[in-house]
């Protein structure tokens, strides 16, 4: 089962940029937090690249019951994507969190330097909205 190319070069591209910020944030301001906070939002665009190349499918599970503090679960056999939503909700999470660190610098140079990582939020909101019109899904002729 194949991906989205697309999407999988968008979430790149956004993981690129937030590696772009997490040197603005070291060299910069010797911001150690901001730097940590990028190269985490980095990490993450990375798994969201091999979610989208590989297209693969999760498991919807459902409790069916608990044994003191254990839950058991069981498959109900069907399959959902999730990179659509991983994409836009991942997305928006970044440019949230770019802006409070941007709060944190006085003036419009906030703005400025937290720009790699709103950048890389919008880009990774458009890999999940490429990923949702691209992907052929396994049983109908497209998913969504």
């Amino acid at each position: 089962m194949a991906g989205s190319m697309k999407s999988a070069l968008l979430f790149i591209i956004a993981a690129i940029l937030c590696i772009v910020q997490l040197i603005v944030s070291i060299v910069g301001f010797d911001d150690g937090i901001g730097a940590m906070a990028a190269g985490v939002f980095a990490f993450v665009n990375i798994i969201g690249f091999l979610f989208a190349r590989s297209g693969s499918m999760m498991a919807v599970f459902r409790d069916v019951g608990s044994y003191g503090n254990v839950v058991i679960r069981e498959d109900t056999g069907q399959r959902i994507q999730g990179t659509p939503c991983f994409g836009v909700c991942f997305g928006i999470m970044t440019i949230v969190v770019a802006y409070l660190f941007a709060d944190m610098i006085e003036g419009e140079l906030g703005i400025i330097a937290t720009s790699p990582t709103i950048i890389a939020g919008i880009v990774t909101i458009l890999a999940g909205i490429v990923f949702a019109l691209d992907y052929r899904g396994p049983y109908t002729r497209q998913d969504f």
